[in-house]
């Protein structure tokens, strides 16, 4: 499939460039870019020689491959540190996935998204999409409903724009009249819960982490499997998970970070 160039500039298309290499699987020969974009040979020599110069891609000389260069882990990790609610919630994240034995998830959204910041596995490893880094929906996990169901008005409606309503399981939530049905409860409850609706055989419970005046900044999960609980065992950690989310909100409160 061929990308569409964006008419951003010099520098949008050196980006443009990087979204390619960063997001193949393995590492990429040029001509294995040429087929997914549509610059001219020598325009693209040209952008990778650039990223190379910068140290934000490599060039491996043997196989004549491109990959993610070492700057771009760096900056990442700069961006992570700076944006990301992680170096503050981490102890309670830790804390919590070793006092319960469960996996732990924090996540963040931007534009109806989840972004998962942390993750953390005790003892058990819980295979599941949601790897720190990862970006997944919102309507359809705990952790993203725990989000929507705590978010102004003017926010929500917003980010409803951008669920999908994809049926990933049986359980998935597909049109918006039953979601805010499901965003009403959450916010009576005061925890949201995947109830395999984005992965057969995974669920989990939800908390959101409040500001003072209530802003919802983010969220935090308990997240198991249908062959260790059901999802009236998820309750038993409902308290819990809410302290946790409490406690994080304390830490945070003299933290400025962007909220949208």
């Amino acid at each position: 499939m061929r990308f569409k160039e964006k008419n951003d500039g010099t520098i949008g298309k050196a980006l443009q460039v990087l979204d390619f290499v960063a997001n193949a699987q393995k590492p990429m020969k040029l001509t294995e870019l040429l087929s997914i974009s549509q610059f001219p040979k020598s325009t693209l020599h040209r952008y990778l020689k650039a990223l190379v110069n910068q140290k934000i891609i490599n060039y491996h000389q043997k196989t004549q491959t491109y990959s993610t260069g070492i700057r771009l882990v760096e900056l990442a990790h700069n961006a992570w540190k700076n944006s990301s609610l992680a170096p503050i919630a981490e102890h309670h994240v830790k804390n919590l996935g070793s006092e319960i034995l469960e996996t732990i998830h924090l996540a963040q959204m931007e534009k109806g998204h989840v972004i998962y910041v942390d993750k953390q596995n005790p003892l058990q490893t819980v295979e599941v999409f949601s790897q720190a880094g990862k970006i997944g929906p919102g309507y359809c996990t705990s952790v993203g409903k725990a989000i929507l169901g705590f978010m102004d008005e003017k926010l929500l409606k917003s980010s409803i724009l951008f669920q999908s309503f994809h049926k990933y399981t049986d359980n998935t939530i597909t049109n918006e009249k039953d979601f805010y049905s499901e965003l009403k409860r959450i916010r009576s409850e005061g925890v949201a819960f995947d109830n395999e609706e984005h992965e057969k055989r995974i669920i989990s419970i939800a908390a959101p982490i409040l500001l003072k005046n209530q802003t919802v900044i983010a969220s935090i999960a308990v997240t198991s499997t249908t062959k260790k609980h059901d999802l009236n065992d998820l309750y038993h950690f409902k308290d819990g998970l809410k302290q946790t989310a409490k406690d994080i909100s304390k830490d945070v409160q003299k933290w400025r970070f962007p909220l949208r």
